[in-house]
């Protein structure tokens, strides 16, 4: 029979607070009480005073209840014709009850009115819910709506449900704690719950004969998602579904199926608020063509990735044409602050304008340690203008990119690991410093794109230093200024073993140039690749400091040294170039 709890006066007189939308079943829920409230009210259950509890066990649900109830181990099984309403009471189920469903039956708690369900089965006395046919798709669901909050199902098992594309529990309420819940040969999806609050605590999950949709196995919002501990099970090829953003801390623990976010991620919170999202070893994230995860647009918000050696964290790109179609990546906004990602794997991420990693204007670059980043479309790590350095940027790898490993401001670039490996990439230098810089030898070049200068503040030195071995090349028409609008060194001593060396990538470029405010103290360099019309170093009048050990390939000019702050020794040039020409 259909089960129903009668509506009791008249909406239109404001009585009773009938709800007018409709349930996920598709039909109308049971409107019994007036207490409806916001969700998360947590208003008190209508009074059930003068109501009368059903005589005996009332299995069949014959009698209407109106009063708190339990389902007696003693009393089962109890046969649910339709949709059974929790509305307004409390129902409670002893360990060892089986509960059968007939076809397209559902259980509905707290639709209309405050309501509970407690499942109380323990590991040796599960409660069962059933279809009476024993196939997928049977019955329905049970629907955990906003007003059955404190819910609770421990050691339960669901079978069979599912019918009408539903999924097999689908939770709404927050503060809702599903403990050592098994589902077996569902139509679809096992469990949603994509509830902005969290749900008190989700885990103990055994999916591994749920059948459904491996796809869509699980659909949690991420709040929910980071109540998911160690030890659930999951069948072959099951993914967790991620949904809504980030606006609380939230933790993701490593399952033995990886999470997947088909869409726009958003982690920040609201001012005061804080948003941390951290992923813990071994965890993987699949990520769709139009994915993205922002960090700090709308407000605070960090990211921490916490991988190890052996067990890494991996971003990818789910479906085919991985290459062709990748997501898009991260950006870290103004809100963000620095983030920390240690053994993480990036992969097919970044468009080929933009970067696997944005930093827009993050409050600072954090810590990028032990990272591999590869098939990426554009550039590994694209950096605007942040308000911190790297803490620490070591023991990165990046293989197969389109673009640069780097593409950053050259103040941005102070002090990266010797420890990373470029493969075929660089680090694309631009734009300007204005405090002390140090480029350290990688094993791969630096590119300087445009025009890069070296400019201290007013009343303060800004000193690029180069560490020996390492390589700059230049793009086209690239050019390296010292000391245009403020006092500046530039420092490269490289040694007869590793030199330093100036180089084009393409084409030529300008050569160093050396301002009045500028502080020359080069040694054992070369410069190669400068145009036919420009001198590879430039030492303007008031330009000061020493050059020895300098090699000149290539080159159809010498150094130009236009006044004698300067000393020069030791310069090497072609067959038939001056060392050293005076300015005219």
């Amino acid at each position: 029979m259909v089960f129903r709890i009668a509506v009791v006066g008249f909406c239109c007189l404001g009585l009773i607070g009938c709800k007018k939308d409709k349930p996920e079943g598709g039909q109308a829920g049971s409107a019994q009480g007036s207490q409806q409230g916001a969700a998360g009210d947590q208003p008190a259950p209508p009074s059930q005073a003068g109501k009368k509890a059903p005589e005996g066990c009332n299995s069949d649900l014959s009698q209407r209840i109106e009063v708190d109830f339990t389902f007696t181990e003693k009393c089962s099984p109890y046969t649910v014709d339709g949709e059974l309403h929790v509305d307004g009471w409390t129902l409670t189920i002893e360990p060892g009850v089986e509960v059968r469903f007939k076809d397209q039956a559902a259980l509905h708690v707290g639709y209309v009115s405050v309501a509970r369900l407690l499942v109380k089965g323990t590991p040796e006395k599960p409660v069962k819910f059933t279809g009476e046919r024993k196939e997928p798709g049977a019955w329905k669901s049970i629907q955990l709506y906003e007003r059955a909050e404190q819910s609770s199902l421990e050691n339960a098992v669901i079978e069979f449900a599912g019918g009408g594309d539903l999924p097999a529990l689908y939770v709404q309420a927050a503060d809702v704690s599903v403990k050592g819940l098994t589902v077996v040969s569902v139509k679809g999806t096992a469990l949603k719950a994509e509830l902005e609050k969290p749900m008190k605590a989700l885990g103990g999950l055994d999916l591994s004969k749920a059948g459904g949709d491996p796809d869509a196995l699980l659909q949690l919002s991420f709040a929910t998602a980071g109540l998911l501990g160690e030890g659930n099970v999951y069948p072959e090829k099951a993914v967790v579904g991620l949904v809504g953003n980030v606006v609380r801390d939230v933790k993701l623990t490593a399952q033995a199926a990886p999470f997947r976010v088909p869409g726009e991620l958003h982690v920040n919170a609201p001012e005061g608020k804080s948003a941390a999202l951290t992923i813990s070893a071994g965890t993987t994230l699949q990520l769709g063509e139009t994915a993205a995860i922002y960090v700090g647009y709308a407000g605070p918000g960090a990211l921490k990735v916490l991988g190890t050696k052996e067990r890494p964290v991996v971003f990818t790109r789910y479906g085919d044409d991985q290459q062709a179609t990748p997501w898009k990546g991260f950006v870290f906004y103004g809100g963000a602050r620095a983030p920390e990602l240690d053994f993480a794997v990036v992969e097919y991420a970044g468009r080929p304008d933009d970067a696997a990693l944005h930093f827009a204007d993050p409050r600072g670059l954090g810590k990028i340690t032990n990272c591999t980043f590869r098939h990426s479309a554009g550039a590994g790590l694209k950096i605007d203008q942040p308000k911190a350095r790297f803490e620490a940027f070591d023991g990165n790898v990046f293989e197969d990119l389109a673009g640069p490993a780097l593409d950053m401001p050259i103040e941005f670039a102070h002090a990266l690991g010797a420890g990373n490996k470029l493969g075929q990439a660089a680090v694309l230098l631009r734009d300007a410093t204005h405090r002390d810089t140090t480029l350290t030898a990688l094993d791969g070049p630096y590119w300087l794109r445009g025009e890069v200068y070296v400019d201290g503040e007013t009343g303060k030195t800004a000193a690029l230093t180069i560490d020996p071995g390492a390589k700059l090349k230049a793009l086209e028409n690239a050019s390296l200024s010292i000391g245009y609008s403020g006092a500046a060194k530039l420092i490269a001593k490289g040694t007869a073993d590793k030199p330093i060396v100036f180089d084009a990538v393409q084409g030529s470029w300008k050569g160093v140039h050396n301002y009045p405010a500028a502080t020359v103290e080069l040694d054992n360099v070369t410069i190669s690749g400068v145009g036919d019309d420009d001198s590879p170093l430039v030492l303007d009048a008031d330009s000061k400091g020493e050059v020895k050990g300098l090699t000149l390939k290539g080159t159809k000019k010498g150094v130009k040294a236009c006044g004698s702050k300067a000393t020069i020794s030791g310069v090497k040039a072609d067959k038939g170039v001056a060392a050293q020409e005076k300015c005219d």
